[in-house]
């Protein structure tokens, strides 16, 4: 398998199981994904999606908030997922409902497009 491979397949792996709280894979997969060479960009990704699902890390609300308005459709919704997680930790359910309503219509306008 090529490094390119490597990242791809255990990047969707770290996804699944983060999304299945499934802690002990979660971690296995990250170790790989670090252990693979270059994709610098793809891996710092992956480990902001480790650190915010399977860490709890809430040092990120801020960078992910100030780069919704730089990004794509698609990145958008997953910055809303993580973003809803993250306030969910900090029990903040009005601004977790608020997410998931923005996240929803972005998913919406996704497929329009």
């Amino acid at each position: 398998m090529s490094n390119k491979q490597k990242i791809q397949f255990y990047g969707q792996a770290l996804q699944f199981f983060a999304e299945k709280k499934d802690y002990k894979r979660s971690k296995m997969c990250y170790q790989k994904i670090q252990s693979i060479k270059g994709y610098d960009h793809f891996k710092g990704k992956l480990n902001e999606l480790y650190e915010v699902i399977i860490l709890n890390n809430v040092k990120y609300i801020e960078i992910i908030e100030k780069r919704l308005t730089n990004e794509n459709i698609a990145q958008q919704i997953n910055d809303y997922r993580l973003l809803a997680h993250l306030y969910e930790i900090k029990r903040d359910t009005y601004t977790v409902n608020k997410l998931k309503k923005l996240e929803t219509e972005k998913v919406q306008l996704f497929y329009k497009s």
